[in-house]
């Protein structure tokens, strides 16, 4: 990818999508900044004249294909977290649908590299096994965010692997960082046993990313990411 490719970045006002925005302008990137029509997020600001903000709505393929059309590459970070329930089915709308709107977007707009940021929540409990690309995703999963992740996942891979995109995935833990001003509910988990108000945790491990090294292994899978892989 030149450094002065045009890459647009949905859920550009988010905590990971503005990090990825500036991740890309210093590498000499144009981007444009998908925002959320109607919403509150925005691009960041004071990143120069090469970033083009563009409000739309991701479940709307019309409004996705005129967003993304004109661009070398798309970064697809937009999402919503829904843990305990999707009463409104907003995860699945947004997840799954809006990431099948971008995918269709990109082909009928001959627009083959896509980076879609993905997640380890896309993938079931690995009980003692290792996480690798081929493991087992947990579409049927009860957790909302991670079913639809995991349905989304398994669109773009299908699409890369008939060779209709040359698309990338990568997949983050929880994020820490920078940025974080509302808190994303990882913040506010982080927040709460640090304030003291999370009186118990569970005995084990988790993996626990921060959000600047996701924006970097994201700019540079829309640079060098392989058509059809997946990473960690």
């Amino acid at each position: 990818m030149q450094a002065a490719a045009t890459v647009a970045v949905t859920g550009a006002g988010g905590f990971l999508g503005s990090h990825v925005c500036r991740v890309l302008l210093e590498r000499g990137c144009r981007v444009r900044a998908v925002t959320h029509a109607g919403g509150d997020d925005r691009a960041p600001e004071s990143v120069g004249a090469r970033i083009e903000e563009y409000p739309a709505e991701i479940r709307d393929p019309d409004s996705v294909e005129t967003a993304l059309r004109g661009v070398d590459a798309v970064v697809h970070t937009a999402a919503v977290v829904r843990v305990d329930s999707d009463r409104e089915g907003e995860a699945d709308a947004v997840n799954l649908g809006g990431t099948r709107n971008v995918v269709a977007a990109c082909i009928a707009g001959g627009l083959r590299r896509l980076v879609h940021v993905s997640s380890i929540h896309a993938f079931g409990p690995l009980r003692g096994t290792r996480l690798g690309a081929d493991s087992p995703l947990d579409s049927a999963s009860r957790v909302p965010y991670g079913a639809t992740k995991a349905r989304a996942h398994a669109a773009v891979l299908e699409a890369a692997r008939d060779g209709q995109l040359d698309a990338s995935l990568v997949c983050p833990s929880g994020l820490l960082g920078p940025g974080d001003r509302r808190p994303t509910p990882v913040g506010g988990m982080l927040l709460g046993i640090a304030c003291g108000r999370l009186p118990c945790l569970v005995r084990g491990g988790y993996w626990w990313c921060d959000v600047r090294d996701v924006a970097a292994a994201v700019a540079g899978a829309v640079a060098r990411g392989e058509a059809g892989a997946v990473y960690f």
